[in-house]
């Protein structure tokens, strides 16, 4: 399956708002606990959106993104 890319300017991508996060230190100082739940968290939300907006892809290239995040620090979205 090919996928469409689609921009929204409206949401600011996930990485660089992770990288200017990092920069405050707010992100490197926070309990990895709170972290893992908070990336459970937006996971979940993102795809429920996406869910129940079908017609809107970026909605889903959210959700993929976040359960990436997810993902890649351990934490299981389902």
């Amino acid at each position: 399956m090919v996928r469409e890319k689609v921009i929204n300017p409206f949401v600011r991508p996930l990485a660089p708002s992770l990288l200017w996060s990092a920069e405050d230190g707010e992100w490197t100082d926070a309990d990895a606990e709170a972290i893992d739940a908070f990336t459970l968290a937006h996971a979940r939300m993102n795809r429920r959106r996406a869910l129940r907006n079908p017609g809107e892809p970026w909605l889903v290239a959210t959700a993929e993104a976040a359960e990436a995040w997810a993902g890649h620090r351990g934490v299981g979205t389902g």
